[in-house]
């Protein structure tokens, strides 16, 4: 169905929060990198992986930062 063009959209909405409300934000991040997840889409979530990697260090979570980069490298390494 409809879950890889929710998940751009959440994407999309979570990068337009990050300067506004970096809670929400994560939100929408993290509903993307689930809906991207069910549909086994790697390269949307390493996208949506990098974001919410950008917003945590931003915020002071660098080691969750991190965590977020690792794991969408993670998820597009097969492809590689």
């Amino acid at each position: 169905g409809d879950d890889p063009e929710l998940a751009y959209a959440h994407l999309e909405l979570g990068k337009v929060l990050v300067d506004l409300d970096a809670a929400r934000a994560e939100k929408h991040l993290r509903s993307a990198v689930e809906l991207y997840g069910r549909t086994e889409q790697p390269v949307g979530i390493a996208a949506s992986y990098r974001v919410l990697g950008d917003l945590l260090r931003v915020t002071g979570d660098e080691a969750g930062g991190s965590e977020a980069y690792r794991t969408g490298i993670i998820a597009v390494e097969p492809l590689l």
